[in-house]
This record gives C-alpha cells, structure tokens and sequence, in this order.
C-alpha cells in the first residue's frame, strides 16, 4: 500500500492525463493526445476512461496497455469501483453499463450480470447518466 505523500494526483485531460506526486513538484503526462474522460485508482492500479476505450496502468502511469475487451460502446463517461469488492469496477458509456469482475480486463453489459444486483428507488442501473467517484 502506498504512503499518502506517494500516491498520485491524477487530472483527467482533453489531452492525456496528468500524475503528479501530491506536492506537485514532480509530475509528468501519460497518453498525450487522448481525450481522458475519467479516471480511478485503487491498489496500485490506474484505469484511464476515454472516448475510445478503457487504459490500464499497473506501474503508477509509466506503462499503459488498452482494457477494452468486451466494450461495444467505447465511448467511455465515466468508472467507478467497488469500495467493498477487489477488481469490481464499472464503466458507464452513452449506450449502457458495462462490469468487469477481473480488474478491467474484460466487460460485459450491466444487464448480462445475473449476480449482480443493483437496488435503488431512484433509478434503475440502466438510467445512470453521471458517476463521479473521489477518494481523499
């Protein structure tokens, strides 16, 4: 687990995403010229949004590979994990809800994940427009 003074700043940009240490005395640009819709982190993994597809980074940002596998929509708004549940994340896109069960590396529509049940009486998974998820 890192120390709070070695984990990232991560700024989700029209161009790239920016990691900077928290000080903000280093920093550096990853995925230049990709648009970066979203971005999560969490054990040591970065997973980067953007309007073709879903990044993945294991070494804090320095190597990047695609994670996309099973997306029919690309086109990605928004990630969120599962504060509870290891290598749950969600990824939201125009046309649905996508899940992964194995850290991102493959998807597969909200609505194919029998074991997967969402209560809400505000509104069902499929009408989710926004999700933003923030760590302190």
């Amino acid at each position: 687990m890192l120390k709070d003074q070695e984990k990232p700043l991560l700024i989700a940009t029209a161009d790239g995403l920016i990691i900077s240490q928290i000080d903000g005395r280093k920093w550096h640009k990853a995925l230049s010229g990709t648009s970066v819709t979203s971005v999560i982190a969490r054990e040591g993994v970065i997973l980067v949004g953007t309007e073709n597809g879903v990044w993945r980074s294991d070494d804090l940002g320095r190597t990047w590979l695609e994670s996309s596998t099973g997306l029919t929509d690309r086109a990605i708004r928004w990630l969120a994990f599962h504060p509870d549940v290891s290598d749950l994340e969600l990824a939201g896109t125009p046309t649905g809800v996508f899940v992964s069960r194995d850290g991102a590396q493959t998807w597969r529509p909200l609505a194919d994940e029998p074991t997967l049940v969402w209560q809400s009486p505000l509104a069902a998974a499929d009408q989710i427009q926004h999700v933003t998820t923030m760590i302190l």
